[in-house]
């Protein structure tokens, strides 16, 4: 009897758990395309670069807003920068371009191994033959 079926629930256990990890995992930092205030009083995001009027950038974690002002941490410093100093915001995204693409890639591997296994599973077919009677050859 082959252990192919038996080895199932483990390798079904061990896709969920990739899927899972990279579903979690694929993010970018992207281009706030709402408002600053917007985007940090809805998403909460522990981390924001933002870019200033100098076009310089700076990360800031634990953003908030108060009132007209971006708080945060620079370097572990509490900073406050008026909004109006700020041209831009990126901020970490789902990037599922890229989920996809980890998740093709790393089924590809799963099944190429498991293909492989299977057909190198030591069930390969002896190459000695003989002849029990004139009409009858076993393998």
């Amino acid at each position: 009897m082959h252990t192919f079926h038996r080895e199932r629930p483990m390798t079904l256990r061990l896709c969920a758990g990739l899927v899972a990890f990279t579903l979690l995992g694929c993010h970018k930092m992207g281009r706030v395309t709402s408002s600053p205030v917007d985007y940090i009083l809805s998403n909460r995001p522990p981390l924001v670069s933002v870019t200033l009027s100098d076009g310089s950038s700076i990360e800031i974690a634990g953003p908030q807003i108060t009132g007209d002002t971006l708080v945060g941490f620079i370097h572990g410093k509490y900073y406050e920068m008026p909004l109006a100093a700020l041209t831009g915001m990126r901020a970490r995204q789902p990037a599922p371009a890229q989920t996809i693409a980890v998740i093709l890639g790393v089924g590809a591997l799963v099944f190429g191994g498991a293909v492989f296994a299977y057909t190198h599973s030591g069930s390969q077919p002896h190459s000695e033959c003989f002849s029990i009677e004139d009409d009858v050859t076993t393998c």
